[in-house]
């Protein structure tokens, strides 16, 4: 249910994983967990200003300066609460290496599928084994994104996928 934690627990249990040297990979489809990079190891205004809704600090009758003062306030606040201090932060960033990957979007790290569909070199096409495996992990990645799950050697997306291969090859 909405509202219920579910994001947070997540996150907490992520920064606890990252902490303890646990590697994760975490897939976020609402775009939630990104929020993790946004962490200020000095707990001060100037690093929560750039990242504020001037909005909401206007709405509270606040400058934006004096809101990110609140919300730095809030956050040093909540870590005190936890028994934890900055250092928390800081061990935090040292023990992760971050990358977001953001399908159709330059926000993050581009990711695409379909640029793995060009056209192969002409060296690749007349290299008889590289191009076979060049068709053989295009055809494994397209049918595992339709969700079927072809044997290799029985099934009829497979055996079309392999007469593909031979007769654009010099077989």
């Amino acid at each position: 249910m909405t509202g219920s934690g579910k994001t947070g627990l997540c996150i907490t249990l992520l920064e606890e994983a990252v902490i303890g040297g646990i590697p994760a990979i975490a897939i976020d489809p609402q775009g939630d967990l990104g929020n993790m990079l946004l962490d200020f190891p000095g707990l001060q205004a100037a690093e929560f200003r750039p990242w504020i809704d001037e909005g909401m600090a206007e709405r509270k009758g606040m400058t934006p300066d004096e809101y990110a003062a609140s919300i730095a306030k809030t956050w040093s606040d909540g870590l005190q609460d936890w028994g934890q201090d900055a250092s928390r932060i800081e061990r935090f960033r040292a023990a992760a290496d971050f990358a977001i990957y953001t399908p159709a979007s330059n926000a993050g790290l581009p990711l695409t599928v379909l640029r793995s569909f060009a056209a192969p070199p002409e060296s690749l096409v007349n290299d008889v084994d590289a191009f076979r495996e060049r068709v053989a992990a295009a055809t494994s990645g397209l049918l595992a994104l339709l969700g079927i799950d072809a044997d290799p050697v029985r099934s009829r997306e497979r055996t079309a996928h392999k007469l593909s291969a031979c007769s654009n090859s010099k077989i």
